[in-house]
């Protein structure tokens, strides 16, 4: 019986083995014949390669033996054209993208467009074909030329999409990078010119709306807040922080400090930063005197930058919204810091109009402190300040 057992065993042992043997031989023998068949560019490819005579080539790049990505420059131009890598047939978007795919590939271009760019832009491009669709290394690059905006940005528009965003909606493998960032319109740019427009006397009815103005055109702005009121306006404080503003000291009740001693300007200051504090966990870090009214004895009163103004719209006085957008137009420079209220109607209604002609025209809308830093000024306590 035992005999009959071990035979059995055996014979087992050796249909296993042969088993193995035989899933081993056969993978291997698949590997090798994968290695052995060796796949080449198209030749209309090269031949379409040595046809861009005068052309400057940014970029050749191949996925998968799939596709074949051609960028290049000429006459100051971007030009883009995309191949089947093995047969050289020009491939189109659709082409690139799985089936029952496409629609969700331009969501995800939209979400990007719209974090971007500022909505009177990203509203029109997300109704518009790409022109050029260029795959580099570690992005998809979309170009757009064919669209009327109003006004017309003097800049070119393109989207960068980092394959971490829309591996999983193409027909091959890309590289994926562990880090990597998504597109932000509120990033400082350095190829802009740069404004930091404030606004002073608030909390009021009218700054919930404009903060909504202000996202929507990628624009950010200080707030020079009156301490009195911040208690009984304490979400739309914080709806001003949370937005990425920035909030400033503009007194306790709107008193000229040249007209209160030392101390009763800083224990208003400590008053009104525990309010601050309570509401968004800040305290003040600058201010800015009612009036523009200042002198050296009110510079010393309190531990903060001291920040006026090179414009001043006035717009207390000129209740008229093209009249301040154009006031605006004629005089913004680069460094500028520009004086608005928040508590008109009318002011609020300008600015709405001015932010897309000012990013139009090249100027990015940002805070102060982040003005003084693009223009590699310490902000001081104690010191004023007017531009940048």
């Amino acid at each position: 019986m035992k005999f009959k057992l071990k035979n059995k065993l055996r014979r087992i042992i050796i249909v296993l083995g042969f088993m193995v043997t035989v899933t081993l031989l056969l993978f291997f023998s698949n590997s090798w014949c994968k290695r052995s068949k060796t796949i080449n560019r198209a030749d209309k490819i090269s031949a379409y390669l040595a046809s861009l005579t005068d052309a400057k080539i940014i970029k050749i790049k191949d996925f998968d033996h799939k596709l074949t990505s051609i960028t290049w420059e000429k006459d100051e131009k971007i030009a883009v054209a995309n191949f089947d890598y093995e047969t050289g047939e020009n491939l189109t978007i659709e082409n690139i993208i799985k089936p029952g795919q496409y629609e969700n590939f331009k969501k995800k271009v939209n979400e990007l467009l719209a974090l971007k760019y500022p909505r009177f832009i990203s509203e029109v491009l997300e109704k518009t074909e790409p022109s050029l669709y260029s795959f580099q290394d570690q992005e998809l690059i979309l170009y757009y030329d064919d669209y009327e905006i109003e006004p017309m940005p003097k800049e070119d528009l393109f989207l960068k999409i980092n394959y971490n965003e829309i591996y999983s909606f193409l027909t091959f493998t890309v590289p994926l990078s562990k880090e990597y960032t998504r597109e932000n319109g509120f990033a400082i740019a350095e190829n802009k010119k740069h404004l930091a427009i404030t606004f002073d006397d608030g909390p009021s009815a009218y700054t919930s709306e404009l903060i909504t103005i202000l996202k929507e055109n990628k624009a950010h702005s200080t707030f020079f807040f009156v301490g009195q009121k911040l208690l009984n306006a304490a979400s739309t404080v914080k709806q001003v922080a949370s937005a990425g503003n920035e909030i400033g000291y503009h007194s306790f009740d709107h008193t000229s400090f040249k007209r209160q001693d030392r101390v009763t300007i800083q224990n208003e200051f400590n008053t009104s930063n525990e309010y601050l504090k309570g509401i968004i966990g800040k305290t003040f870090s600058l201010t800015r005197p009612p009036y523009g009214s200042i002198n050296e004895e009110v510079k010393e009163s309190i531990d903060t930058p001291f920040i006026l103004w090179q414009i001043d719209t006035n717009d207390w006085r000129y209740k008229n919204v093209d009249y301040l957008v154009n006031y605006v137009l004629d005089h913004a420079q680069d460094g500028d810091i520009i004086l608005f209220h928040d508590s008109y109607a009318t002011s609020i209604e300008a600015v709405a109009k001015l932010l897309p002609i000012l990013y139009s025209e090249g100027f990015q809308m940002v805070t102060v402190s982040d003005l003084a830093k693009i223009k590699n000024v310490n902000l001081m306590p104690h010191e004023s300040y007017h531009h940048f």
